[in-house]
């Protein structure tokens, strides 16, 4: 043919038929079996070429070929048109007459050499649409192709089409399988991450399906038979009751199943959520899937949450008591709402210093280190030439953190008003350590200032030296002392550490 009329044009355009033909021809160069195909095509009409072909908008390609290269031949010189007409043949034969002649002699395609001069082609066609032809060539002249010839070729293509429509659909399994594998890897990926169990339960035989997360959640062992009653027993006993009752909602009443319960081996805390997947006619249920989460960490969370709001209700009305005699305290023994407002500023300071150490360890134990550094921290010019602190990590318990941070605070504050911190070159000396051979045992703490003015004995007691030695009273068992030595105060303070594990000794 030497022009392509606009309706074949859009007819090979069309974007079903594309889309069939994409799919269909994908990946099937020198396929092995259709090769057959066109081999025995080869045999059976005794020409030396023979081809399986297509046909688009930008032409004729050949896909397998015997004899035949696979190439492109250019939509206005392809032999194959007359199939792609509104009215095609059942079988096209270009033989040895003018129209024949005609056509082959514009067709560029080679057998062995030489030019075609023979042509006979049935169409494949797939899901309604012609995509292609299975076609054989020959270099000399024939007359025609006699009625078998026809009906065996139109056999051969149709044969083609079914292989072609196999293997399309092969192909689109094992994709849509691979897809599938991956959904269920990423799915089971992710059950496994949260720590979800999946199980299906067949109600008549009492047998479970599950994976192995339910195995472990349950601690049961891998390999056996799981079944309803097993499952069960792995419930604490405390449990049990209410387990079985919202199971039997669920089986009965057609209420979807869902309760926390603890597992007996490991104590864990378990959802299970689940509901009825299948019923008989008579309603009787027949299947029933579910999951279980492990909900361990948030029960933990959740009583540890309760039991810190516990200790912080009782720890502010402790520190509200604190606040409400140091104020009193206080202002009694101010000279001016001046001298009011700087003391009692700075104790309160030091009770939110330990506060805020307090509340970031969740109101637990605090390391004395940690205590001693915010509160001395404010008062020394330079905290590592004016300061230093010696002992081991030792832990105290809120009540103690409190009572010390206020007496550290009132020795920080006189020794920065009165002693070794008013001078460049004065020092604090912190000494500590545990005495774990005592019971119960108990801080000792040695507090030795030197470099500062000399030191004599207050004519009388201030609140500051009150509150030094009698913040700890409300700890039984704990003792202070302080001597105004001329070289600089000292102060011996024993604290018991009774209420385990309140203070305990990390290590040096």
């Amino acid at each position: 043919m030497t022009s392509v009329a606009p309706t074949m044009q859009e007819a090979l355009g069309q974007e079903r038929r594309l889309s069939v033909l994409k799919q269909h021809t994908s990946g099937v160069t020198d396929d092995a079996d259709l090769r057959a195909i066109v081999e025995i095509a080869s045999v059976v009409l005794k020409a030396p070429g023979a081809a399986f072909a297509s046909l688009g908008p930008e032409g004729e390609r050949i896909h397998v070929g015997y004899g035949m290269k696979p190439g492109l031949t250019p939509l206005d010189h392809c032999l194959c048109g007359d199939l792609f007409t509104p009215a095609p043949p059942d079988v096209l034969v270009l033989a040895d007459d003018a129209a024949g002649r005609r056509a082959l002699k514009q067709s560029p395609l080679k057998l062995q050499g030489s030019s075609i001069r023979f042509f006979a082609a049935a169409p494949i066609s797939i899901l309604g649409c012609r995509i292609g032809f299975l076609g054989v060539y020959d270099t000399s002249a024939r007359a025609s192709l006699g009625t078998d010839e026809r009906s065996e070729l139109a056999r051969l293509a149709q044969l083609a089409a079914s292989l072609l429509r196999l293997k399309h659909d092969q192909r689109a399994k094992v994709k849509t399988d691979f897809a599938l594998l991956q959904a269920q890897h990423r799915h089971a990926l992710a059950l496994r991450a949260a720590n979800i169990a999946t199980w299906s339960w067949d109600i008549g035989s009492d047998k479970i399906l599950c994976d192995e997360t339910l195995r472990r959640m349950f601690a049961l062992a891998d390999g056996s038979e799981i079944t309803g009653s097993s499952l069960m027993a792995a419930v604490s006993p405390d449990d049990r009751e209410a387990v079985r009752a919202a199971i039997y909602a669920a089986v009965h009443r057609d209420e979807e199943y869902s309760g926390e319960f603890r597992t007996a081996a490991g104590k864990r805390w378990v959802l299970g959520m689940g509901r009825i997947h299948d019923r008989a006619e008579d309603g009787t249920a027949r299947t029933m899937f579910g999951v279980y989460l492990d909900i361990t960490e948030r029960k933990t969370a959740e009583r540890k949450t309760r039991l810190l709001l516990r200790e912080l209700n009782h720890r502010v009305k402790n520190t509200l008591a604190i606040l409400q005699s140091v104020a009193q305290q206080t202002l009694r023994r101010s000279r001016s709402p001046g001298e009011f407002s700087r003391a009692f500023s700075g104790r309160l300071q030091a009770l939110a210093a330990a506060h805020t150490l307090l509340s970031d360890e969740e109101w637990e134990d605090i390391d004395i280190g940690m205590l001693l550094r915010s509160q001395l921290l404010p008062y020394a010019v330079s905290y590592d030439d004016n300061v230093s602190v010696s002992g081991p990590r030792i832990a105290l318990g809120p009540d103690q953190a409190l009572a010390l941070s206020l007496v550290i605070h009132e020795l920080a504050t006189n020794a920065a008003q009165h002693g070794a911190l008013t001078r460049d070159s004065g020092r604090v000396d912190i000494d500590y350590d545990l005495a774990a051979d005592e019971e119960p045992p108990a801080l000792k703490l040695t507090w030795v200032e030197t470099g500062g003015p000399e030191v004599s004995a207050p004519e009388r007691q201030g609140f500051g030296s009150m509150i030094i030695r009698h913040s700890l009273d409300k700890i039984i068992g704990s003792s202070i002392d302080v001597d105004f030595n001329p070289q600089g105060m000292r102060v011996i303070m024993s604290v018991p550490l009774s209420n385990a594990p309140t203070g305990r000794a990390y290590g040096a």
